[in-house]
């Protein structure tokens, strides 16, 4: 019986066929270890892969033009522990050979990757593994003896862009015979209509946002920062998608994926930004597709004629900026020329114009850093620039970059343990800090950034429109900071440690010993947990509510000065009427000078004489009456 097929809408799933597939195929997004060496992942988590979601599409695609019938089968450990001999039994299939790919390999995930690599080789899978660990290593130092050890093993390495080279993969574990390395080949023309990243429903619901769509409008970057390894892998110059492919891609999935992350290491630098957002323009516009998207940019993006104002209304609700150092002196030495720091403060206020959150990428440990030169960047970063979140690092080697490249040949020392290049361990030495201080001065960054008073003032300035959003990712960052001491990119929410799956290096726990770590774990990250919601409340008290009370009280007294307002109005009537009144009064004199010549007349007995009477006394008391109520009127609309 084939297993069942994944990656399709429940409705839209297709009719199983009888008989089996020509080939298994397992894709497989990696974790890392912790510093305990159990493997990181969560209940539920927070950023999708997109190099998951695009491989789906693409295998899917290149087998459908093969005629070849696979199944495809997608693990994310982020929210999916791994464990080889269960995958195996529930999604093998006998007489079928299954492939197994690890996808998107980050260094810091290189670890755990081979661990599981070996483990699936020995149940008799085909193993390949891809991301860009392999990939900047084979673009600048070639096969390092990390990867030399992988191939001798019996695991394919695969380097670059999978656009037009899956089939090549797919032929040969049909085959049964993978080549020892697929080695980087010519980029690969984004232009053509490849097949879109396809969200995959089993991995989708394990996340907060279940159907947040990922996307490369573009690859490659234009500038040459020393520490990136982009320009290695994927350019540097730009290669860019068909803007048609993309509004065809966001209206077939539309309303099932309402928000995107487009992935571009710098969409500002994409030629085709403005065509891609005038078709969204028009989408929300014409036909009410109201996707909305955060993107990746340049910090000279916003001085881009209409960029800032077009991104606003295609849809644009956060940017990632690369800040990266305060100190001009450090971004020189980065090579990031591109960054002036006096044009930060302009920057932020033309993002904050149109509504726009800011997000910005912070960098500790570049050569001119001192432990207190850092304090003092970061109180300038929350005090004068005021991005709207932040996201710190320290700085690291990672294989691919020209840092690394350059400390290879002058022999300088990196930590041997790739578990560590995560961008929050010290990898490499520093000449100003001792690796202590430079992490403790990295770890103070969160703290301070991600405080209840830093988060009160930057919610204080958040619009209406992006309250929520910069709320709701505060929160995720607060929780990575104060709950997990982890950074954000590789939390979710409520972290699980399974005991059987720890690092090589560290031994298996007894049963005893596992139960009582993982009840003391969950005590105290209950209680962080309690401590974090009084946080927010306290901050949401100080800020929604806060703006809320005065929105109310503005809304009162607008109340009120309208009831004045029309008080006014209606004594102003009563008091016309009255005046109109006084006017008519003033006949009085005239009704009792007529009755007093008709008593000088004799006339006691004719009518109009007690008429006269009447009618003079009536008009009298009127006249009083009227002169009283004036008075007060009056001085009721004085005061």
């Amino acid at each position: 019986m084939r297993a069942p097929r994944i990656g399709w809408n429940s409705k839209g799933r297709r009719t199983m066929k009888q008989g089996l597939p020509a080939l298994n195929v397992i894709l497989v997004k990696p974790s890392k270890y912790d510093d305990d060496g159990y493997v990181i992942h969560h209940v539920r988590g927070v950023l999708p892969s997109n190099t998951l979601n695009a491989l789906n599409g693409l295998f899917r695609a290149t087998a459908q033009t093969m005629g070849v019938d696979i199944e495809v089968h997608l693990i994310d450990e982020t929210v999916q522990l791994v464990v080889p001999d269960k995958v195996m039994r529930r999604w093998a299939i006998a007489g079928v050979p299954t492939l197994v790919g690890l996808v998107g390999v980050q260094t810091n995930q290189f670890p755990r990757a081979v661990d599981l690599a070996l483990r699936f080789r020995k149940l008799g899978a085909m193993v390949i593994m891809g991301g860009f660990h392999i990939s900047g290593s084979l673009a600048l130092l070639g096969l390092t003896p990390e990867l030399q050890e992988l191939r001798q093993r019996g695991i394919s390495l695969f380097a670059g862009e999978a656009e037009g080279r899956l089939e090549e993969v797919l032929t040969d574990a049909l085959n049964g015979k993978l080549k020892s390395v697929y080695w980087l080949g010519e980029l690969p023309d984004l232009s053509k209509e490849w097949a879109a990243p396809l969200v995959d429903d089993s991995v989708a619901k394990r996340f907060v946002l279940p159907y947040a769509g990922t996307m490369d409008t573009s690859r490659g970057c234009v500038f040459k920062c020393s520490f990136c390894t982009i320009i290695h892998v994927q350019g540097n110059f730009m290669r860019y998608r068909s803007p048609e492919l993309i509004e065809k891609h966001v209206r077939e999935h539309y309303p099932r994926i309402k928000h995107y992350f487009f992935t571009d290491d710098n969409m500002s630098r994409n030629p085709q930004w403005r065509d891609i957002f005038e078709r969204l323009i028009r989408l929300r516009e014409e036909e009410g597709i109201r996707i909305t998207f955060m993107m990746q940019v340049d910090v000279p993006s916003y001085r881009i004629p209409d960029f800032v104002e077009l991104a606003a209304r295609s849809g644009c609700s956060q940017v990632f900026i690369g800040l990266e150092s305060l100190n001009a002196e450090n971004l020189k030495a980065a090579s990031k020329g591109q960054n002036k720091v006096n044009f930060y403060e302009e920057m932020m206020q033309a993002w904050h114009r149109y509504g726009i959150a800011v997000h910005t990428s912070y960098i500790i440990g570049f050569p001119h850093d001192t432990v207190e030169s850092v304090r003092q960047d970061i109180t300038t970063l929350m005090e004068v620039v005021q991005p709207d979140q932040a996201s710190f690092f320290m700085l690291t080697p990672l294989p691919g970059s020209v840092d690394h490249l350059e400390m290879s040949r002058r022999g300088e020392w990196m930590s041997p343990d790739f578990n560590e290049y995560d961008s929050f361990h010290a990898a490499q030495k520093h000449p100003n800090m001792t690796a202590d201080e430079w992490f403790k001065v990295y770890r103070e960054a969160w703290e301070r950034f991600y405080s209840v008073e830093n988060l009160t003032k930057v919610l204080t300035r958040a619009t209406p429109e992006s309250y929520w959003g910069i709320f709701k990712n505060a929160v995720w960052y607060a929780y990575a900071t104060h709950c997990e001491g982890a950074h954000p990119m590789i939390t979710g929410f409520w972290r699980l440690k399974a005991r059987t799956e720890r690092r090589s290096t560290f031994p298996i726990e007894s049963r005893l010993a596992y139960f009582w770590r993982r009840t003391k774990d969950t005590f105290e990250l209950s209680w962080k947990v309690a401590k974090l919601i009084v946080m927010f409340e306290k901050i949401w008290r100080a800020t929604w509510l806060t703006k809320r009370a005065q929105a109310w009280r503005a809304s009162v007294a607008q109340a009120k000065e309208a009831q004045v307002q029309r008080q006014r109005r209606a004594i102003a009537r009563v008091v016309a009427f009255l005046t109109y009144l006084h006017l008519r009064m003033g006949q009085s004199r005239a009704v009792w000078q007529d009755a007093w010549n008709l008593l000088k007349r004799g006339k006691v007995w004719h009518p109009r004489l007690y008429l006269d009477g009447v009618y003079g006394t009536l008009l009298g008391v009127g006249e009083l009456l009227t002169r009283g109520w004036l008075f007060l009127m009056n001085f009721a609309l004085e005061t």
